[in-house]
């Protein structure tokens, strides 16, 4: 028999891919961490820990208020963007990209503008450093093409274009590495936070502006392809774009919310050593986070596209493989993390971080529950149920209410997070694998 066909290509063609852009994303994401520590440890040694820290200033606010104000409209460009193509609906394209755009470059000029408008006064008042100011308006000239930098990323993914993505990062990292380099050999005392703000800008610029130039040339090969539709012919919804909008975001908040707000309660309801504990045992599963985070951007687009394409049946099929996949690797990687983490810690730390050991058997079993759903929330946007999902996502907070009632400290707050994972897993995914399989069968009985 021949192959089950998807949108002109097989289900082991289909496979392939997703193999395929995982491995891309997670080799350039080792590239891109180790060319990290190769950034921090010439700043170190080039700066003083003082103006090292002034560097870091400048990069967690512009990333902080970046996350805070900006729209998540790269769920909405996967949830729309292949429905939109399979119509061939060339206004409902255009209509899509101009509202993300806006809303994206809208937001990075809003934040590069009021920084920059209270640079002054953040130099002065609240880092108490007033030659910031300057090292502010440098890096506010690259915002706006950081907050345009996700949209482009998916508009890419959903072209197949990981490989060009991968590239593109690693090298805007080795052009900040050689340029630190460089400017240390040539200036040698004389360099500062500014040079260093500025070769940091240059590898941004090097790394987005390639990315929109492509991401432009696909838009325009997709709507000359696509049909030239009227407002009144177009499947263009404004209220069904700005609703996956809304809770797409609220899904980002609630995350943002209950992890980056348990840290927050965990430095002022228990001790620094909590939160030390805490912080190395997130850092031994880092390196499983950017494992699922690259599966992840694999498997969305492909998930996107089937959807968009009512191939359910292939659908179901290939995420019931995965969770078989899944299963195994649980059994066998959860075992080895909780052999081996005592030796770990032990390497790393010393005797005050054995709390750790139990924190990461926690935040370990977490990750790999984690995996197991990596595909149910792209089928949540894509069947436009994220408002459902949010609703149990909304329990973390219940459960991390609970941890300070008992005492926060690490390991409760690893427990919070287990419990809230576990939420997702029986109150979500699995009624969102059961409504697949209905799905596919009344698909298959057609």
């Amino acid at each position: 028999m021949s192959e089950k066909k998807i949108s002109g290509f097989s289900v082991g063609k289909l496979k392939k891919r997703i193999k395929k852009n995982f491995t891309i994303g997670f080799i350039a994401s080792v590239i891109v961490a180790l060319l990290g520590l190769m950034k921090t440890a010439i700043l170190v040694k080039s700066l003083s820990v003082a103006d090292f820290g002034l560097v870091l200033i400048i990069l967690n606010l512009f990333a902080f208020l970046l996350l805070i104000v900006s729209f998540r409209v790269q769920d909405v460009i996967y949830r729309f963007y292949p429905v939109f193509i399979s119509k061939n609906d060339r206004y409902a394209i255009n209509r899509l990209i101009w509202i993300t755009g806006v809303l994206s470059l809208g937001t990075g000029l809003l934040v590069a503008s009021v920084v920059a408008w209270l640079g002054d006064w953040l130099a002065s008042s609240v880092y108490d450093a007033p030659e910031l100011v300057d090292t502010i308006y440098l890096y506010t000239v690259v915002v706006p093409l950081l907050a345009l930098e996700p949209m482009l990323v998916v508009l890419l993914r959903l072209h197949n274009q990981f490989a060009r993505i991968a590239v593109l990062q690693v090298l805007g990292e080795l052009l900040i590495v050689l340029g630190f380099v460089f400017f240390v050999l040539v200036e040698g005392d004389a360099f500062n936070i500014n040079l260093a703000i500025s070769v940091i800008g240059a590898g941004i610029v090097f790394r987005i502006s390639p990315m929109l130039f492509m991401a432009f040339r696909n838009l325009m090969k997709d709507t000359q392809n696509a049909v030239k539709t009227s407002r009144k012919d177009s499947s263009w919804d404004l209220r069904e774009v700005f609703s996956v909008l809304f809770h797409t975001n609220i899904t980002g908040y609630l995350k943002v919310g209950s992890d980056t707000g348990g840290m927050f309660l965990l430095g002022i309801l228990a001790t620094s050593t909590e939160v030390a504990i805490f912080g190395l045992a997130r850092q031994l599963v880092k390196p499983f986070t950017m494992f699922q985070n690259n599966l992840s951007s694999a498997i969305t687009p492909e998930v996107m596209k089937l959807v968009a394409d009512g191939n359910l049946v292939e659908l179901n099929k290939i995420i019931g493989r995965f969770l078989r996949l899944a299963l195994v690797a649980i059994l066998v990687l959860l075992p080895v993390g909780i052999f081996a983490a005592p030796y770990i810690v032990n390497i790393l730390a010393n005797e005050e971080y054995t709390g750790a050991v139990l924190v990461f058997d926690v935040m370990f079993v977490s990750a790999l529950l984690a995996l197991a759903s990596l595909w149910f929330y792209a089928v949540a946007v894509a069947t436009d149920r994220v408002k459902q999902r949010n609703k149990v996502v909304a329990l973390r907070f219940i459960f991390l209410i609970a941890a300070i009632i008992v005492g926060l400290d690490a390991l409760t707050l690893a427990i919070a997070q287990l419990m809230g994972v576990l939420a997702i897993k029986i109150l979500f995914d699995l009624p969102m694998m059961k409504f697949l399989q209905r799905e596919a069968r009344n698909e298959g009985n057609k």
